[in-house]
């Protein structure tokens, strides 16, 4: 089974019908020691874990590496997220997989981080 690491608002911003997202771990990154997340249980009831709460990345490697029916692993947001992974954390990162919307979004304030051409370059980018 895969796992998705994002943080608590990218958590958030998931309607809570569809969390935990299923069929995989989710992990939620958060300061708040005593953060708690909502979820559907019902979602959990078909084998998919239930969320759990680290407090920083190493945290999250360290239980990966300890589990082995733990595959693949995404991180889906957000940007400090991204960012940390991508700088500090780059040796453990084997693909990033990007969507590029051609269209402003005046309303946006989270943004990806730039990738830096000398650490990563396009595999496939699609003409459309």
């Amino acid at each position: 089974m895969s796992a998705v690491i994002m943080g608590r608002k990218t958590w958030e911003s998931l309607p809570q019908s569809s969390c935990p997202l299923p069929q995989r771990h989710n992990f939620i990154l958060t300061s708040d020691k005593k953060y708690s997340p909502a979820f559907n249980s019902k979602i959990t009831d078909f084998g998919t874990p239930a969320p759990l709460v680290f407090d920083s990345i190493p945290n999250i490697f360290e239980y990966v590496e300890g589990q082995k029916d733990i595959g693949e692993v995404f991180v889906i947001g957000g940007s400090s997220i991204f960012d940390e992974c991508l700088t500090t954390y780059k040796e453990k990162c084997k693909l990033v997989f990007t969507t590029r919307i051609n269209k402003d979004f005046p309303e946006a304030d989270v943004f990806m981080p730039t990738l830096p051409e000398s650490d990563w370059a396009p595999v496939f980018v699609s003409e459309t």
